[in-house]
């Protein structure tokens, strides 16, 4: 399968390494929360039981479940900080994304919660 065609949060291998897609062209190590830019060419490995897309298929992407599936990746990278950092930096991030992602949410079903 190649990169382009694994949907967003999907889980991957390439080159001997675990990621996670978080956008159109960049994958989050899973190991270090490091991020890379892959080549949407790229030949990936999928880790879980996601479905290969056509290329050419148009695709919708559902914006809440992306944001959703970014604000989980990000949270998880935010705890793998590493302990040098502190828990109080740690924490303020995690307070940080979540206020970030809440806006997000109300922008994407409106400021009262309806479609939630």
């Amino acid at each position: 399968m190649k990169f382009h065609q694994l949907p967003l949060g999907a889980l991957f291998e390439y080159q001997g390494i675990r990621y996670a897609k978080t956008g159109p062209l960049l994958a989050t190590d899973q190991a270090s929360g490091r991020q890379r830019c892959l080549p949407r060419a790229a030949r990936v490995t999928p880790l879980d039981d996601t479905p290969e897309t056509p290329p050419e298929a148009a695709v919708a992407v559902d914006a809440a479940a992306a944001a959703e599936r970014f604000h989980h990746v990000a949270l998880g990278l935010i705890d793998g900080l590493a302990e040098d950092q502190g828990e109080a930096v740690r924490q303020q991030a995690r307070e940080r994304l979540n206020a970030a992602y809440e806006t997000l949410r109300q922008a994407l079903h409106g400021k009262d919660g309806e479609n939630a």
